[in-house]
């Protein structure tokens, strides 16, 4: 569970992404999917998959 505290402006979205790494044995078409995972220390070589993606938005008027 996430908290905050303050509550969100109603318009804010926060948004969670799944990824799986890409390994050395990795199909063709997994290659041509896959992304690398900018900005994060230690993984710039590394290809990922994205699994799914979840959008939560904030609900208007707060708590």
């Amino acid at each position: 569970m996430v908290q905050f505290d303050q509550p969100l402006p109603c318009d804010a979205r926060i948004v969670l992404r799944a990824y799986n790494p890409v390994t050395a044995h990795a199909g063709e078409r997994e290659r041509r999917l896959a992304v690398p995972l900018t900005g994060v220390p230690g993984l710039a070589d590394a290809l990922f998959l994205e699994l799914g993606a979840y959008t939560f938005v904030a609900a208007p008027g707060g708590p």
